[in-house]
C-alpha cells in the first residue's frame, strides 16, 4: 500500500517531468501558408489556403481589391508577413485581437455617433 507521502512524491515527479518537457519544446511558429490557413480555420488545400496563396501572389492593387471582399484574411496575412521571426499561434492571435478590437470600436463609435 502506498502512503500519502509516496503518492505525493510520485505526483510531484510526474509534474516536474511534464513541465520540463513543456519548457524544452518551444512554441510552434507559423512558418507556412498552410499553417496560417489552419489558424484561420481552413487547411492548406481549402478555399482559405488557396485564397492566402492568391493574396501572396497579388500585387498591391489586386491586394486592395481582395481586401474589400476578404478584409480579415488580407489583414491577417499582412500581419503574418510583417512578423519576424514567424509568429507563434498566440502571438498572431494577440495581434489579430488588438487590431480587430480597435477596428470594431472605431466602427461602433462612428455608427452610433449619428444616433
Amino acid at each position: 500500500m502506498i502512503d500519502n507521502e509516496q503518492q505525493r512524491d510520485r505526483q510531484e515527479e510526474a509534474y516536474n517531468r511534464a513541465t520540463m518537457e513543456e519548457e524544452q519544446d518551444p512554441p510552434q511558429r507559423l512558418h507556412s501558408v498552410e499553417q496560417l490557413a489552419v489558424f484561420l480555420g481552413g487547411s492548406g488545400d481549402s478555399f482559405t489556403g488557396l485564397l492566402l496563396r492568391l493574396i501572396a501572389k497579388a500585387d498591391w492593387s489586386n491586394k486592395i481589391r481582395l481586401s474589400i471582399a476578404f478584409p480579415v484574411e488580407v489583414q491577417v496575412y499582412e500581419m503574418w508577413q510583417a512578423h519576424e521571426p514567424a509568429p507563434t499561434w498566440d502571438e498572431l492571435r494577440a495581434a489579430v485581437d488588438r487590431t480587430f478590437i480597435a477596428v470594431a470600436a472605431a466602427t461602433y463609435n462612428r455608427t452610433h455617433a449619428a444616433w
